[in-house]
C-alpha cells in the first residue's frame, strides 16, 4: 500500500501524534472501506517505521457533539487533561528545585 502524508500534528486532547494523508491502491483498483480496513499501516519518519492506526472519521468528537454545543461527553477527557497538566507542572517545579539546589550547593 502506498500513501502520502500531507500534514502531521500533535493532538493534545487524545495524546497522540496525527498524520493526514492519501492512500493509493498499488494495483489501481477502487479504494473501498473494506479494502482500507484490511490494511496494516506504518509511517516512515527519518528512516524508521512506526505502527499507525487508520481512522476514517476523526478520533476526537466523531459524532460532532462539540460543534452542536454538547460538551457533556468531554468531562472525562477534560479531567484527564487537567491531571496531565498538574503532573507536568509538578515535574517542572521539581526540575527547577533540583537545578537551584544543585546551583547553590
Amino acid at each position: 500500500m502506498l500513501a502520502d502524508v500531507r500534514r502531521g500534528e500533535s493532538c493534545i486532547l487524545i495524546d497522540k501524534e496525527v498524520a493526514y494523508g492519501y492512500v493509493a491502491n498499488p494495483e489501481g483498483s477502487k479504494i473501498t472501506q473494506a479494502w482500507l480496513a484490511e490494511g496494516d499501516y506504518q509511517i516512515e519518519a527519518r528512516g524508521q517505521l512506526y505502527d499507525a492506526m487508520l481512522h476514517l472519521k476523526t478520533p476526537f468528537d466523531s459524532a460532532n457533539n462539540r460543534i452542536q454545543g454538547r460538551y457533556d461527553s468531554d468531562e472525562g477527557l477534560v479531567h484527564t487533561q487537567e491531571q496531565k497538566l498538574l503532573d507536568y507542572k509538578s515535574m517542572i517545579n521539581n526540575a527547577v528545585s533540583v537545578r537551584y539546589l544543585h546551583t547553590y550547593s
